[in-house]
C-alpha cells in the first residue's frame, strides 16, 4: 500500500537528484505527482526516477516519463515501481 503523501527525491535516470519534496501517488491516474517549492522543469517524456522514503528509509523507487512539468509540479506516468524488499 502506497501512502497519500510521502518524503520524496527527484533524480534523472543516472541517479543525479535534481530536487527534494513529496510525492503523491494516483491509482486512478497511474501517475505520481512530485511536489516542492522548485521543481526544475524537465521535457515532456523524459525519464525520471522518484524515490520514496518513511522515517528515511526508502520504500518505493518509481521510473516513468514526465507528463507536466512546472515550477511547483512534476507528473511522472508509465510508471514502473519497485517495492524496497524489508522497508
Amino acid at each position: 500500500m502506497f501512502p497519500l503523501k510521502c518524503k520524496a527525491i527527484l533524480k534523472t535516470i543516472n541517479n543525479d537528484i535534481l530536487e527534494i519534496g513529496h510525492a503523491t501517488y494516483s491509482s486512478q491516474n497511474k501517475s505520481i505527482d512530485f511536489i516542492a517549492p522548485f521543481v526544475p522543469i524537465l521535457q515532456m517524456d523524459t525519464e525520471v526516477k522518484v524515490i520514496c522514503s518513511e522515517n528515511d528509509i526508502t520504500t518505493h523507487i518509481f521510473t516513468g516519463k514526465v507528463y507536466l512539468s512546472s515550477e511547483k509540479l512534476l507528473r511522472v506516468v508509465s510508471l514502473n515501481c519497485v517495492f524496497i524488499k524489508g522497508a
